[in-house]
């Protein structure tokens, strides 16, 4: 739920890789319309959230916590491989 907590409007929208599950809603038994409406974004900001978090290496979900890199940006780089996501967001 600390990811969820975190989420903004807008370009910084905080992500924490902190949590057990990985940015995975389900376990919580949240669907991605509830936590949007918690979070006060939208549910593209919430599946762009957890795709960062399931693909992202640590630096590009460490840059999105800090606000340098959006929750949008990093979502179009994670297929990348790790190594290139953090300078291709940039």
């Amino acid at each position: 739920m600390g990811r969820l907590a975190n989420l903004k409007r807008g370009g910084d929208a905080g992500i924490h890789k902190d949590d057990k599950n990985n940015g995975s809603l389900e376990p919580l038994g949240i669907s991605t319309q509830q936590a949007a409406d918690m979070g006060g974004i939208g549910t593209s900001t919430v599946k762009r959230s957890k795709k960062v978090l399931a693909e992202g290496s640590n630096d590009l979900i460490d840059a999105v916590d800090k606000g340098e890199v959006s929750v949008k940006k990093a979502a179009s780089v994670v297929n990348l491989p790790k190594s290139q996501q953090l300078e291709a967001a940039g």
